[in-house]
């Protein structure tokens, strides 16, 4: 009697092909992918599986996605999804970034860096009081108004120099100095309307 065929009682399944691997997911519909390609304000996303899918910025993302940044996306549909973080950016400096007007409200805010760089074609500032303390300060510029009710300036030594002309007009000035005071030019003119009085225990003309 032949010897019974064992191999046709076994109950393994017969060997399948491997299919592609699913993309990663946290609960069906939001997963990773790596940012494979950027064109203004959309991104080509890389997932697992191999395939390539165009997405958008969420709102609420304000870090801008760069290449090769590991990001979290969700995929309402095939065809549509929206970058809502980066897990992991690849560039040492991250940017943030939003599509229009960018506006904070918060009782206080309070920024602590090393160095800090503002740059704007216009800036305006609107403030009840505005109090700023440092070591030294440098303004460099075309042009510099100031309209005020009142200045007022303390210093310990002030140095001025003009190249040109220099005019001061006012209602009355007063000048006054506790030692010397010293007016030196190649013409000196001092013209008064009704009076030009000068008054001293001594003195010296010539």
């Amino acid at each position: 009697m032949p010897a019974p065929n064992l191999s046709l009682l076994s109950t393994e399944s017969p060997t399948e092909p491997t299919a592609p691997a699913a993309p990663r997911t946290l609960d069906g519909r939001t997963r990773v992918g790596t940012v494979a390609a950027e064109d203004r304000r959309a991104w080509t996303l890389s997932v697992d599986d191999g395939s390539r899918l165009e997405a958008v910025r969420a709102a609420s993302c304000l870090v801008r996605p760069e290449l090769g940044d590991l990001v979290l996306y969700v995929a309402p549909t095939p065809t549509r999804a929206h970058i809502i973080a980066v897990l992991s950016p690849r560039e040492d400096a991250t940017t943030l970034a939003v599509d229009n007007e960018l506006r904070l409200h918060a009782p206080a805010v309070t920024v602590r860096t090393g160095r800090a760089r503002l740059v704007a074609r216009e800036l305006g500032v609107l403030a009840t009081t505005i109090a700023s303390k440092f070591e030294r300060s440098t303004v460099v510029g075309a042009a510099l108004d100031m309209v005020t009710d009142v200045f007022t300036q303390r210093a310990r030594h002030s140095v001025r120099s003009v190249a040109g002309l220099d005019r001061q007009s006012a209602g009355t000035i007063d000048q006054r100095a506790e030692g010397e005071l010293l007016v030196t030019a190649k013409r000196a003119l001092v013209n008064g309307d009704e009076l030009v009085k000068l008054d001293a225990k001594q003195l010296h003309l010539g």
